[in-house]
């Protein structure tokens, strides 16, 4: 017992030192408010992610036990881990690629889906491509291949054998047969992704097979200091109509699939939802969606905590995800109104419908779109309130068209953005593209409530249905009436028809 003791105390005070000299006794959960409930990744722990069918189970645990595991190694070289990723359900490549999908917006705001990045419905696009195969990207690439293991096995006693030589690999055994690692601050983290695809031991089920799994996992988590993150599914009637209609939309004990028992093995037990998995349009105060159009949709997951032995459980978050990249941030807090209502209209406008227009701009409507296309490269001088034209300037326009649609840029986070983005997942050029510009759609009057009534734009008059008219086809047609005053109630109406032949030179970019 003494021997017990002591090496508890010897725990503490190492836990201790690391602590006062700024080392973390965990890997610490990337989610802030989450982790007030779960700390992070701790050696000697066994946990579960679990969810139904397309509820990112597996891109959550990627998220948490693989990509965020090495951002932060990279940034303290003090802690170092070492992960051993059982995938039983996707391919290594997909694993790979996904890493790549997750640095693609994490190093340069740009968001890519695996079919984009495979070229498999279009050519990717060659910025992305470049990155890709850029050194930076090289060296990131093989940080991952030194820390990351992937097998295919499913045979339980192979899991199990492997894992034993990633642990003596790292480490050796005393006189007493006592596992000494070679390392005690580096993490030996284990993913099973996931369980349900084991292979059934000899003359044993599934559930039995699981069972014994899970107990030899225990064993190993004791004896070897591992981390174990296993991906359990949920079962069938975990998502039937009764459990619809009692609220019961996050994941339950109850309803863990092929060995619900596994809640009562583990250190800790992580539920994930897709709130689009039932017929509502809030979710936890959430809006998913209004009617027939998405708000959040798919882009939100809910997280919960369902076990925690050594802390508190109970405790659930919002999540929003971009999906294909296995990336997730915290969604505001529902008090958060500001914040929340930000990205509420963001959302809004991504997932507008997109409507198919004429070829000739609509009455009404704003030919800031239709000058962009003639000038090429237009920029806002917020202080002279003027468009002017600028072919050097690096930035990108204001305002462009596109088949057009009217759309006026946003927050763009790329360094290279494309001209002619159409809301994140479509270029209508060979431009190298970044899809992580976004445009949303803009008329003369938004213009105006952010620049004034009075706004100039250099080659252009505003007529008084609010108009966009060529200076030189007012000079054309004989308009006596000049003014130095920038509003335009004096300007003649202008209507573009067929038949007028100022709207072919436009249409040929003249």
């Amino acid at each position: 017992m003494s021997n017990i003791i002591d090496t508890t105390l010897n725990i503490i005070d190492q836990n201790k030192l690391n602590a006062e000299t700024g080392i973390y006794n965990c890997i610490p959960c990337p989610l802030p408010t989450f982790s007030k409930d779960f700390v992070g990744l701790e050696q000697k722990r066994l946990g579960v992610i679990t969810g139904s069918d397309k509820s990112s189970k597996t891109q959550f645990t990627n998220f948490l036990g693989v990509f965020t595991v090495l951002d932060y190694i990279k940034k303290n070289p003090k802690i170092d881990a070492k992960i051993l990723y059982f995938a039983l359900e996707e391919s290594e490549d997909m694993i790979v690629s996904r890493y790549i999908l997750y640095l693609l917006k994490i190093k340069y705001g740009i968001i890519c889906n695996y079919r984009e990045l495979m070229s498999i419905t279009s050519t990717i696009g060659s910025n992305i491509y470049n990155i890709v195969k850029s050194q930076q990207m090289r060296e990131e690439l093989d940080f991952f291949n030194q820390h990351v293991h992937i097998s295919k096995t499913d045979d339980v006693e192979k899991i199990l054998t492997k894992c034993k030589a990633f642990a003596e690999n790292n480490g050796k055994y005393d006189s007493n047969n006592n596992y000494i690692p070679d390392n005690p601050g580096l993490y030996k983290i284990v993913i099973i992704d996931h369980v349900s695809l084991i292979a059934p031991l000899y003359g044993k089920s599934l559930y039995e097979s699981i069972k014994t799994l899970f107990h030899r996992l225990i064993t190993f988590r004791d004896a070897y200091n591992f981390t174990f993150l296993v991906v359990q599914q949920q079962s069938a009637t975990g998502e039937s109509l009764e459990a619809k209609k009692a609220d019961e939309v996050m994941p339950t004990k109850a309803t863990l699939a092929d060995y619900r028992s596994s809640s009562n093995d583990v250190n800790f037990m992580i539920g994930i939802f897709n709130p689009t998995k039932v017929s509502k349009d809030q979710c936890y105060g959430y809006v998913i969606r209004e009617g027939n159009q998405e708000v959040l949709g798919d882009n939100a997951r809910f997280i919960k905590m369902m076990v925690q032995r050594q802390g508190p459980s109970g405790g659930k978050i919002g999540l929003y995800t971009d999906g294909p990249n296995a990336y997730f941030e915290e969604l505001p807090s529902i008090r958060d109104t500001e914040n929340l209502g930000k990205l509420y209209a963001k959302m809004r406008a991504e997932k507008a419908p997109k409507t198919n227009k004429s070829n000739n701009p609509q009455i009404g409507q704003s030919r800031f779109a239709f000058m962009a296309r003639l000038l090429r490269s237009v920029s806002l001088t917020k202080n002279r309130k003027s468009y002017s034209v600028n072919w050097d300037l690096p930035n990108m326009p204001e305002v462009i068209e596109v088949d057009n649609n009217f759309l006026m840029r946003k927050n763009c986070l790329s360094q290279n953005p494309c001209k002619l983005c159409w809301f994140m997942d479509k270029c209508s050029s060979n431009i190298p593209c970044s899809p992580t510009t976004f445009w949303d759609p803009v008329d003369l009057e938004d213009i105006q409530k952010v620049y004034g009534k009075d706004i100039e734009i250099k080659d252009f008059t505003i007529t008084k249905d609010n108009q966009l008219v060529r200076t030189t086809y007012l000079k054309e047609h004989g308009n006596k009436k000049k003014s130095n005053n920038k509003k335009t109630e004096d300007a003649i109406g202008f209507k573009f028809s067929d038949k007028d032949p100022n709207v072919e030179q436009c249409k040929s970019g003249s």
